[in-house]
């Protein structure tokens, strides 16, 4: 794997974002040993409701921003994503705070030059999985939600071409 000079804590926080929907709180929380790399998966310990999922590790580039997260980070860390100062000391081995990861993913929008913040990537990720043709209950699995109509809110309409690509009628 090429290092990548230019990949920062906020980018490996935003591709794990992007990449599980995953809300903040669960993002922070996240331990070594709930991400396995392998599998492509998450295991969140508490969810909303403090209730524990799987989640999906969706795309290689998630799965790369992890690696090479872990590959900056080195060995014998119990968190994933620990506070990080200007310096680019790395530690202590304590997990960071929701509002660390909202202004990590605030300062990634500012050098991209798209306006975004965490919950965003959370909706981004449903939507873009709806219009590939996912089931509304594996959505719903994914994101942790009791249910179903909450899945449906995140997910945003497609443009009308792409609609007009799906829709069809029987008259025509």
């Amino acid at each position: 794997m090429t290092r990548n000079a230019g990949f920062t804590p906020g980018s490996a926080l935003v591709s794990c974002g992007l990449a599980t929907g995953s809300r903040r709180a669960e993002i922070v929380a996240l331990e070594r040993r709930d991400v396995n790399l392998d599998e492509g998966t998450i295991h969140i310990r508490h969810g909303k409701g403090d209730k524990a999922r799987d989640a999906t590790i969706v795309g290689d580039f998630g799965i790369w921003a992890l690696l090479e997260w872990k590959a900056i980070q080195g060995e014998g860390w119990q968190y994933v994503f620990v506070p990080v100062n200007k310096g680019g000391v790395i530690g202590p081995d304590k997990a960071i705070s929701a509002d660390t990861y909202y202004n990590a993913v605030k300062e990634v929008s500012k050098v991209v030059g798209f306006d975004f913040a965490t919950h965003d990537l959370r909706r981004s990720l449903l939507t873009e999985l709806s219009r590939m043709g996912a089931r509304t209950r594996d959505l719903q699995a994914q994101a942790g939600h009791a249910h179903s109509s909450t899945t449906e809110k995140y997910i945003q309409a497609a443009d009308a071409g792409a609609r007009r690509k799906t829709f069809r009628t029987r008259w025509g």
